[in-house]
């Protein structure tokens, strides 16, 4: 079967010449035809659809992506500049200057898809058959649904407008719209994309439609929603629980553990669905082949919807300046430390004597900060970070200059999704035969400019190995918004929170591990997929917390840079934990990248950006200019 990928899309300028989204209803009389004619035609037509389409976040560059820069997983060196990011780790951001808002963008792209949607029915044009109008419109309303759950995981709860398009010259009192509770914010988007799966095709055959949403992509973005709203953000958190309307409707319900039940139930709908039409984990020639394709493999079976698109912001900021990159957004190493050993055991259990699984809120209550600093390791790992030796990097061609070069302990004999999406000092690069980059101060992509990873370490996940460095452009690449491993993961989650069938959530746990060359986990009586016959983990099954843990850290690891982090971790509301405070890496003013151990060494934890994170940060605040002239828009907690 073939995938979807979104072509890159005209641009929203060609569309702006048809018709602007914000003028045309204000339009004088004389030029009223100009919005009719675009019905008669079926260019003009199809480029409003694509203008619907053009309100899709791009996650590309973490220059603009407050997902990259604002997560734990990563740093972004730019953050000294005017970044959205950037003010949200300084904790500077306000209600007047609420940092990378979408609040009207993605309200406008919900406008815009109910214009179309309210008008494609009128379309003459002799070229567009009533089964295309029908195909149209329904894009369009799986659109907008996707850009209310957007508006959600930002806002909480938002006043929903449904099919009302408000019009350009409306009163402010006309705008006064309180907020939906929650749950009605939930039912209603998923009772849109249900709607929508029972029309949209379950594949597309025609490489013209690759990029359209799908049956399958509909229920997926069903179930991750219903795994969003059984989290304690959104499932009877204390900070939004006396959060009123002003007529004293409560935002947010009590907490029910029963969400976790309908996201398990929503979730198995979305994967026997996704297996019955023929996605499958993506595998190639070997396993390093088979992570990197899922980006570099276009159209590959793994990917539900997303778009295929040009590398060109994700491969200059994550390339180094010593082969003309903006090399800036680096893995923390908070980041690194989270990747298994080759043996599937996870090296670092903690920090400062607490045992990291522990450190979510309603556990055990502990706090294993600092987060990063000094690591607790488990004895039975084989991990060791004193001293160097010879290391063949197994992600590097058999043969090449730099495979057997001396290396910090540190990355020895590590998981392959460490080997295929971190890059770290004193390494041959990976697109650059014979290129060694040095991140010391006064090496060939140090610190001197703020092009340059603050964490010693740079991410490689998303661009192809085939390029060569020396080529003019990055290629292009597929930048997936929902693919089948995240479908897997979220159906994981679900069934350890609401106490599912364990051997169902370990099948599909596994799955993930397995394609990722790591061993699955399992006591040797579990029906699990497994690639050697070592007992991993058998005695920590029943332990729901190490579960819990597990899930998270598969996750973490398997959609790592993918935008997902940052609201994982404000979603199961440990970013007081994770999210502020210290972020570490390798020391860069080391002016050398010796291989030598001590107080001066390159080879040393240290802490690289202190982040803010405050409660109220959990979710975004309505900017001030919303407050003013909606009386009845309550903003969040403590903004």
């Amino acid at each position: 079967m073939k995938t979807k990928i979104i072509y890159t899309m005209l641009a929203a300028a060609s569309m702006l010449s048809v018709v602007s989204c914000e003028k045309f209803l204000d339009m004088p009389e004389t030029e009223e035809q100009t919005f009719e004619k675009i019905w008669q035609q079926r260019n003009t037509t199809e480029k409003y659809l694509t203008h619907v389409y053009s309100y899709i976040y791009d996650a590309s560059n973490p220059t603009q992506a407050i997902e990259v820069g604002a997560a734990d997983e990563s740093s972004c060196s730019w953050s000294t500049s005017n970044f959205a990011f950037s003010h949200l780790n300084k904790g500077s951001w306000s209600v007047s200057s609420p940092s990378g808002e979408r609040f009207a963008h993605y309200y406008k792209g919900a406008r815009e898809a109910n214009i179309f949607m309210q008008n494609i029915d009128n379309c003459t044009a002799y070229d567009v058959t009533d089964a295309e109008k029908k195909a149209w419109k329904n894009e369009a309303r799986f659109l907008r649904a996707t850009y209310y759950f957007d508006l959600m995981k930002m806002y909480g709860p938002i006043f929903l407008l449904k099919d009302e398009i408000i019009a350009p010259d409306a009163e402010l009192d006309a705008l006064a719209y309180p907020r939906n509770t929650w749950d009605e914010c939930v039912e209603w988007v998923a009772s849109e994309l249900a709607e929508t799966a029972k029309d949209l095709p379950v594949t597309y055959t025609d490489s013209r439609y690759f990029g359209k949403p799908t049956q399958i992509a509909a229920l997926s973005l069903i179930a991750r929603l219903r795994v969003y709203s059984a989290r304690e953000l959104f499932n009877g958190n204390v900070y939004y629980a006396n959060l009123t309307n002003p007529d004293g409707t409560k935002l947010f319900g009590v907490k029910d553990d029963t969400k976790w039940v309908k996201a398990a139930e929503a979730c198995k709908v979305a994967v026997d669905a996704a297996e019955a039409a023929g996605h499958v984990l993506y595998t190639g020639t070997d396993v390093y082949q088979s992570l990197k394709g899922i980006f570099n493999e276009k159209w590959n079976d793994e990917i539900i919807w997303g778009r295929y698109m040009d590398a060109g912001h994700i491969g200059i900021h994550t390339n180094p300046r010593a082969i003309s990159g903006y090399g800036g957004q680096g893995p923390t190493q908070q980041q690194v430390d989270a990747y298994a050993m080759n043996t599937g055991i996870y090296p670092i259990v903690g920090y400062g004597g607490a045992t990291y699984y522990l450190n979510q809120k309603g556990d055990a209550g502990v706090t294993g900060r600092p987060i990063g600093g000094t690591p607790t390791i488990d004895p039975t790992s084989g991990y060791d970070e004193l001293g160097f030796s010879s290391f063949a990097n197994p992600c590097l061609s058999t043969g090449t200059a730099g495979n057997a070069a001396l290396a910090f302990n540190m990355y020895k004999n590590r998981e392959p999704r460490f080997y295929a999406q971190v890059s770290w000092n004193n390494a041959q690069y990976y697109r650059a035969p014979n290129t060694v980059i040095q991140y010391h101060a006064g090496g060939n992509n140090g610190n001197q400019h703020h092009d340059h990873p603050w964490s010693g370490y740079l991410v490689k996940k998303f661009i192809s190995e085939n390029i060569d460095a020396k080529t003019p452009t990055w290629g292009k690449y597929n930048l997936p918004m929902i693919r089948l491993a995240e479908v897997y993961l979220n159906y994981c989650e679900a069934l350890v929170e609401s106490d599912g069938d364990q051997t169902e959530m370990l099948k599909y746990l596994n799955k993930v591990r397995v394609r990722a060359g790591v061993p699955a986990i399992g006591n040797g009586t579990t029906p699990v997929y497994t690639v050697d016959t070592n007992d991993i983990y058998g005695d920590k099954l029943g332990d729901k917390a190490f579960m819990r843990e597990t899930v998270r850290r598969e996750r973490r690891v398997e959609l790592a840079f993918e935008s997902f982090r940052y609201y994982d971790t404000r979603q199961w509301m440990i970013s007081e934990d994770v999210d502020g405070g210290d972020f570490y890496g390798m020391n860069l003013k080391a002016k050398s990248s010796a291989f030598v151990l001590g107080e001066n060494s390159f080879w040393k934890r240290s802490v690289i950006q202190t982040r803010v994170f405050r409660p109220q940060h959990y979710l975004y605040p309505f900017n001030q200019r919303e407050m003013d002239r909606n009386v009845n828009l309550i903003q969040n907690y403590a903004w």
